[in-house]
């Protein structure tokens, strides 16, 4: 099972520390990554804490060294080099971490590890391999990006009350509100809702296939991730 997460562009401007979008894409870069590399490494058996420190640790070396410019999109999935690189890393430099101040002092990534750790604990305690984390853990954080982003839509249209109430909806929630109670609670005909459902549900289509069209090297792969996707999280 395999769930390409390169985004080549990105991993070239945050390698290439002479370029003038470098510390964005590598700040980037590190938003995108850190709950997959948290998730990987509390599945190696880290306990909460050290897992935090050794997370910050990872991406401290990231950025302060040429681990980026080592990646090689002709060699295969940045994802699997990824993976490969904390195996490395968690070998090598763990032994020195908690002897140190989280991340070597680089404090840029917020780890907001409660909200992490509760999706987490059902799967640490299952047989699932830090592997799978890692793509679950992506594949999550994917869909939130485009869920902000069409939560950000909806609130320049000034319809935010509205995408709150169909958010539900959109993310299969069992606790969802019935069309005719979100009717009446945003002053809407039934007829309306079920349309403004539909067209918030296309449009999240929409928005999927751009993310995932990011993720992949050959726009021809779009369809077969995004059925990945859904795969793992299922």
């Amino acid at each position: 099972m395999q769930f390409r997460t390169t985004n080549w562009g990105m991993v070239t401007e945050a390698g290439n520390n002479t370029s003038a979008d470098w510390t964005q894409a590598l700040e980037d870069l590190c938003k995108i990554y850190w709950r997959p590399v948290y998730a990987f490494i509390r599945k190696r058996g880290q306990a909460r804490e050290a897992a935090q420190d050794l997370t910050q640790e990872f991406f401290a070396r990231l950025v302060g060294s040429d681990f980026l410019s080592k990646a090689d999109s002709s060699r295969g999935r940045f994802r699997c080099f990824l993976m490969a690189s904390i195996d490395n890393f968690l070998r090598v430099e763990h032994r020195n971490v908690t002897t140190q101040k989280r991340g070597g002092g680089w404090q840029k990534i917020a780890l907001d590890d409660e909200e992490v750790e509760r999706m987490l604990q059902a799967e640490l305690a299952d047989t699932s391999t830090p592997e799978v984390m890692f793509e679950r853990q992506w594949g999550r954080t994917l869909l939130q990006r485009v869920q902000k982003r069409l939560d950000q839509e909806f609130t320049e249209a000034g319809l935010s009350e509205l995408y709150q109430a169909l958010k539900p909806h959109l993310t299969g929630d069992p606790g969802a509100l019935p069309y005719n109670d979100i009717a009446v609670s945003v002053g809407a005909s039934l007829t309306g809702i079920k349309v403004s459902v539909h067209r918030a549900r296309k449009r999240f289509q929409e928005l999927l296939r751009i993310e995932v069209t990011h993720i992949v090297a050959d726009p021809a792969e779009v369809e077969d991730e995004i059925r990945h996707l859904l795969h793992i999280l299922s």
